[in-house]
């Protein structure tokens, strides 16, 4: 008799690839409440975890984390994080645009987005824009729908969406050009 694999007979847990678990806006808010909380850094996962309104390191807690990292807010060094000049530029940022090209540079930054911008640029966004995320992208189908709404309202946020349509994005160093005079 043969020997049966018991392992194959469990379902396989497949990870979904990485992507933001709030929206931009969203993010920011964290950003500056951790700001508020615990000044500029380093800090701790655990503690910034506390500062955003949790108790513990949950799984929650560092999903959101882990989001202001993919938007380029915070800034990691070995187990220390502390936020980027990035989100220096959001919150306190020296003109309206910079604060504008900041947010522009901030809703490009997750890889999930720059892919998804590339692919809908000058198109509107599909109404079944979570199964393309689930089946080209590698994203959990039950959380594929979420991912969908942080995308659009991250992108409507930023001003790259209009009208339901991707719309071309400025180069950022176009804006940081523009602000020092240069053509």
């Amino acid at each position: 008799m043969a020997k049966e694999n018991i392992e194959s007979t469990k379902p396989k847990r497949v990870r979904s690839s990485a992507y933001p678990a709030i929206d931009l806006e969203n993010a920011l808010k964290l950003t500056e409440r951790l700001r508020g909380n615990l000044g500029q850094g380093p800090y701790a996962r655990d503690a910034m975890a506390k500062a955003i309104g949790y108790g513990s390191l949950s799984g929650l807690a560092g999903q959101k984390i882990a989001a202001l990292a993919h938007f380029g807010l915070l800034s990691r060094k070995a187990n220390a994080y502390q936020q980027s000049t990035l989100a220096d530029r959001i919150l306190h940022p020296v003109s309206d645009q910079d604060r504008h090209s900041a947010i522009l540079e901030s809703a490009q930054t997750p890889k999930l987005y720059t892919n998804l911008i590339t692919k809908f640029r000058k198109l509107a966004l599909p109404t079944l824009l979570h199964n393309i995320i689930s089946r080209e992208f590698n994203i959990s189908e039950k959380i594929s729908q979420k991912a969908a709404e942080d995308f659009k309202n991250s992108l409507e946020f930023a001003g790259l969406l209009k009208n339901g349509v991707v719309i071309e994005p400025v180069e950022v160093n176009e804006h940081a050009s523009k602000e020092q005079g240069q053509p």
